[in-house]
């Protein structure tokens, strides 16, 4: 019984290009006669085994020209030991030839029966030495073929003429801000740039520097918030629409937060652009988002400590208008609004101006006091903090805190919202402080100069 041997080692680069060299080399007539006998040799059964060939298998031009190579390369190819797989299959017939032509790189894989008859030394000696009882009795070995092949090293101009693939961008890179703040000077382009500024803005420390400073951005981010106003009343804007008005009003929100850009912001008067959005008073999610990303505007213009911003609001009668919001917005927006209010109040010309007649003192009073009593059934403590705190600025004013001696909600002097202030020190220590001043009738500290007298409301 013959029994498959260690393999030869494998041919080099240089003897397998000769052995194609020769192969070429040969006439046709001489490698249709190889074909010829090694298709007959290989077609023929073996005497004796279980497993006979197939004999009526089409043969192919690609089986033709690899027999013809394997023998003519001078039985260089190296012969490999038989396979795991191919132990115990008494009742699957083997491969015609052993391999599987691959029709994309011209490679040729070896099938799992035939692995072990590619290292025939010709192509009529793979039928002969393929035979059951041999393959039953090889001892198992990885076929050579299932290796992986050694990589050759590259030459410099292969390694030159490589091409990279293509880098992926830097969502940090400046230059990619400039290229969306050019491309807001495109009407094709314009709504895809804004929608990544609004995301990428956090990433561009400079980036309300470069909408200010850049040619006509601020006036494309103008006219994105001027063509909706003929759909804000009646109200027909539709949310497509209201997405892409508050994609413009994130990027001037950016440029209302930045100290580069704040002064030139309200210099150019263009808060007085979002009256309009602020005085809506349609409760969709369309109109909706336009009051919620407005007032994120003007609070984001009233987080600077400073009387300018204090000053430009009051002048412009920005506070009916967040009273408005927080009478019809949403939690969201009322939380806002009265953060706005509370930066208002906490200025000293902010509280003169609403403790300076009982209108004002009314009209805000009446907000908190709204809001209050609706957080019975929706409490939120981040905006139950904000009116606290308003009601306790209120009482460093002598006229404020005499008016709320007697209109002070009562589920703030009850403790109905226990639960939600034991959780937050602040919020409580502010609740405690308003209760004994309204009780005792002492300011905690020197009201601001206000002409007038205000009555009690």
């Amino acid at each position: 019984m013959e029994v498959f041997t260690a393999a030869p080692p494998c041919p080099s680069v240089f003897e397998l290009a000769a052995a194609k060299v020769a192969a070429v080399c040969v006439g046709r007539r001489a490698a249709a006669r190889s074909a010829a006998a090694s298709t007959v040799a290989r077609s023929r059964p073996v005497t004796g085994s279980a497993v006979e060939p197939p004999a009526s298998t089409p043969d192919t031009h690609h089986h033709s020209r690899i027999r013809v190579r394997g023998a003519r390369s001078g039985g260089q190819m190296r012969r490999p030991l038989a396979s795991p797989c191919h132990v115990g299959s008494a009742d699957a017939a083997p491969s015609r030839a052993g391999l599987s032509p691959d029709p994309s790189s011209r490679r040729i894989r070896p099938t799992m029966a035939g692995s072990a008859r590619i290292g025939c030394r010709s192509a009529a000696g793979c039928a002969a030495s393929y035979t059951p009882s041999t393959v039953a009795s090889t001892p198992a070995a990885v076929p050579y073929w299932n290796c992986q092949r050694r990589t050759r090293r590259r030459s410099a101009v292969e390694v030159a003429l490589d091409v990279a693939p293509p880098a992926v961008p830097n969502p940090t890179d400046p230059e990619l801000a400039q290229r969306l703040v050019l491309d807001l000077l495109d009407p094709d382009l314009r709504g895809h740039a804004l929608a990544e500024l609004r995301k990428k803005r956090e990433m561009f420390p400079d980036l309300a520097p470069l909408l200010w400073h850049s040619f006509g951005t601020i006036i494309v981010l103008l006219q994105e918030i001027i063509v909706v106003y003929p759909v804000l009343s009646p109200p027909t804007l539709s949310l497509l629409a209201s997405s892409r008005v508050c994609n413009a009003l994130a990027l001037l929100q950016c440029v209302a937060s930045h100290p580069e850009t704040r002064s030139h912001f309200l210099k150019a008067h263009i808060p007085l652009y979002l009256c309009s959005f602020l005085e809506n008073t349609s409760k969709t999610r369309p109109f909706e988002y336009l009051r919620l990303t407005s007032l994120g505007v003007i609070g984001a213009l009233v987080k600077a400590e400073g009387t300018e911003v204090i000053n430009f609001l009051l002048q412009y009668e920005f506070v009916p208008l967040c009273l408005h919001a927080m009478a019809v917005g949403s939690e969201l927006s009322k939380t806002v609004a009265t953060f706005i209010i509370e930066k208002i109040v906490l200025d000293d010309a902010g509280l003169g101006y609403i403790c300076a007649t009982a209108d004002r003192f009314f009209a805000v009073g009446t907000a908190l006091a709204g809001m209050v009593t609706s957080m019975d059934d929706k409490p939120s403590p981040r905006l139950l903090k904000h009116i606290i705190h308003c009601y306790l600025r209120i009482t460093d004013n002598p006229r404020g805190l005499e008016a709320l001696q007697t209109c002070l909600p009562t589920t703030l002097i009850d403790g109905t919202f226990n639960n939600l202030t034991k959780d937050d020190p602040t919020m409580q220590q502010w609740l405690q402080e308003l209760l004994v001043k309204v009780r005792s009738g002492k300011m905690g500290g020197l009201p601001p100069p206000v002409h007038g007298h205000m009555p009690r409301v």
